[in-house]
């Protein structure tokens, strides 16, 4: 069975906020 490595979970993770916090802003700005 295939194992991911912790640091590319974290990495995933991390992407995972980012982008979400992306689309978050950008909605705001589009609502103004």
């Amino acid at each position: 069975m295939f194992q991911i490595p912790l640091y590319y979970r974290i990495i995933f993770c991390l992407i995972r906020i980012y982008v979400s916090e992306r689309i978050r802003l950008d909605v705001l700005f589009f609502d103004i």
